[in-house]
């Protein structure tokens, strides 16, 4: 499905949907990921559950099942979106790039490991937001569930891609509109209000970090 799509939208529908080898290179080769590592932090949100049909949990936090780079359990970063319910785990990856090409494979799947684990090694922290409650819903007959990982600290990029890919209830995969605030059309600020601690949170981090960058 997704080279037929990538065939009919031309060059734009190839990078997108990985028929070309664009998104592997920028998430590989040092000419991309240099410039991110001039950032004193880097930071990835995503909505998880499956409520975001645009840019889902595996692609915000470029999370994959051969992947077995550890995430660590931010506690203290859990603390700043005190005010909102919809982020209670926060995980952060160690910074050991090295630099250097990574060659391509002749599996999509492979790359998809070599880019995630690739991006991983920059250092990261990823914020998991969870909108399930302000959008439509019906109960899931067959739910598979993860508690084995609750019991886990450290979990891996493939352990985390399986607890947050579950869900208990069928969601209507609306949330990118919601996890950003969305007001930029009539209707959208009552539609989607219940975003907006997320957003005043966030930027309440980032002026944290901003001061202890400064500070430290």
């Amino acid at each position: 499905m997704e080279s037929m799509i990538g065939w009919t939208l031309s060059r734009t529908g190839k990078d997108l949907c990985r028929t070309s080898s664009l998104v592997y290179e920028m998430a590989t080769e040092p000419e991309f990921l240099k410039p991110l590592l001039k950032f004193e932090r880097r930071i990835a949100m995503a909505n998880c559950f499956c409520t975001d049909f645009l840019v889902g949990q595996n692609t915000g936090l470029f999370l994959d099942p051969k992947n077995d780079t550890p995430h660590t359990p931010a506690p203290e970063i859990v603390k700043t979106f005190s005010q909102t319910e919809m982020i209670k785990e926060c995980y952060t990856t160690e910074k050991t790039y090295k630099g250097g090409d990574v060659p391509l494979s002749t599996s999509v799947d492979a790359d998809n490991s070599v880019a995630s684990r690739s991006l991983d090694s920059l250092g990261w922290l990823k914020i998991a937001v969870d909108v399930r409650k302000t959008l439509p819903s019906l109960p899931r007959l067959f739910s598979s569930k993860s508690s084995n990982l609750e019991e886990k600290d450290v979990l891996t990029s493939a352990e985390l891609r399986k607890k947050w890919g579950s869900s208990d209830r069928v969601v209507l995969p609306n949330g990118h509109n919601m996890i950003v605030a969305n007001q930029g059309k009539p209707g959208y600020e009552k539609a989607f209000k219940q975003g907006r601690p997320i957003m005043d949170s966030f930027a309440k981090l980032l002026v944290q970090q901003n001061a202890l960058e400064k500070h430290g």
